[in-house]
């Protein structure tokens, strides 16, 4: 399932991820399942050389390509076609080619399969158009997804994750998030909910947050939800190591905790 995290601040954007890989098949009867946790793989990436990360979440392949070489894939062939001008994109226009190029990729392999057992497959893009201060994110969620999703105004600061979210949900803002759909179930309404929950959240301030900071508190997120989910029953949903890179809209994409392709640390191009 992964856990992905992104916290956006006035001077920055900081994108991280773990490395936890589920690879999805069909058993002998036809029903697709995890078949295979890989514990390196790679789920954050830098989008050529423009302002832009993307964030991968959900199953770790379609079909026997990892998310990872189809990525490059869209990449090597956005470069070949000029589908993106250097000095004039927007980050819309990148998170729209990328949906496109994997909800193509992802019916062709799961068309068979009946809808309540598709897995999930989700990306999270943000970063800075060309020629612009405001950082923008959006989202998509397949086979759930009808287009994109933005998360957030450009001119608002926050913080989000994707993924195994359920274990950071409940330390930031107070309770277990199934507690709602188990209370409207018993009859009680849903703004009642909302008031008597809200006071809990815990109240953090991002406008004025230093992005050094952003990026601690993108890897307590990650670290956060490892370390619940490492000793959950069940297969690990998510693991070490983390990866963590910033995106500004003057410097660009620039690595914090860099993917290795072994556990000494040679690093990965990204």
């Amino acid at each position: 399932m992964s856990i992905v995290a992104c916290v956006k601040v006035y001077d920055g954007i900081v994108l991280g991820a773990d490395s936890a890989s589920q690879i999805t098949g069909q058993d002998p009867q036809g029903r697709m399942g995890v078949l295979k946790v890989y514990e390196n793989a790679r789920k954050l990436f830098r989008f050529l050389d423009f302002k832009v990360g993307i964030l991968s979440y959900g199953i770790g392949n379609i079909g026997k390509k990892f998310i990872d070489t189809l990525l490059r894939e869209f990449k090597r062939e956005s470069r070949e076609q000029r589908s993106f001008d250097p000095a004039d994109y927007n980050v819309r226009g990148i998170a729209q080619g990328l949906y496109d190029f994997f909800i193509a990729k992802y019916n062709e392999q799961f068309q068979p399969i009946p809808d309540a057992q598709r897995p999930p497959l989700g990306f999270y893009v943000a970063g800075y158009s060309s020629g612009s201060t405001d950082g923008e994110e959006l989202e998509f969620l397949i086979p759930r997804a009808n287009g994109l999703k933005e998360v957030r105004p450009a001119n608002a600061f926050g913080a989000s994750w994707r993924g195994a979210g359920i274990p950071f949900t409940r330390l930031y803002y107070g309770f277990d998030p199934r507690v709602n759909d188990k209370l409207i179930e018993a009859g009680v309404n849903e703004n009642t909910i909302k008031q008597a929950c809200d006071p809990f959240k815990a109240q953090v301030i991002y406008d004025g947050m230093p992005v050094s900071e952003a990026v601690k508190f993108v890897e307590f997120i990650l670290k956060t939800t490892i370390g619940l989910v490492s000793f959950e029953v069940g297969a690990p949903v998510c693991s070490e190591p983390i990866h963590i890179g910033v995106i500004n809209s003057e410097t660009g994409f620039q690595w914090v905790i860099q993917p290795s392709l072994t556990p000494e640390g040679r690093e990965v191009k990204a």
